[in-house]
């Protein structure tokens, strides 16, 4: 189920508005009172929030190991926080979900070995929130 949520999958609120509020300080200043204007008119649905950094595109395999299952798939694009994975059958998949992935790197060509959790789900793949930055993009 998608919608059911995970509590241990979570970070602690504490380091999300820590988070939250890093980003939105970063914003110029009418970005911040648009999202401001949208949260307290009630339309966070038509909030978008950009990325902390900007996407590669790069088409590269990966090999995933998410609930103790493997899952091969094509990275889309990547950045030193996260990457986009087509994959068949994402939908069985849960946001906040523990993942481990092995690729190519796109710089050096090494193999990274390194750990996340799904951002999100769409129909062809996974976003994945990299828990630590790929070093080399540094």
């Amino acid at each position: 189920m998608r919608s059911q949520i995970h509590p241990s999958h979570h970070e602690p609120l504490s380091e999300i508005s820590t988070k939250l509020i890093r980003l939105i300080l970063k914003m110029p200043i009418d970005e911040q009172n648009q999202l401001y204007q949208s949260l307290i008119h009630g339309q966070s649905d038509k909030v978008t929030i950009k990325r902390e950094h900007p996407r590669k595109n790069y088409f590269m395999t990966a090999d995933c190991v998410i609930d103790e299952r493997l899952h091969h798939g094509y990275i889309k694009n990547i950045s030193p926080s996260g990457l986009f994975i087509e994959m068949e059958s994402p939908k069985e998949l849960d946001r906040g979900v523990p993942v481990m992935l092995t690729f190519s790197h796109p710089d050096c060509k090494d193999y990274v070995k390194t750990k996340g959790r799904i951002a999100r789900v769409e129909k062809n793949g996974i976003g994945v929130h990299l828990n630590d930055s790929i070093s080399f993009f540094n």
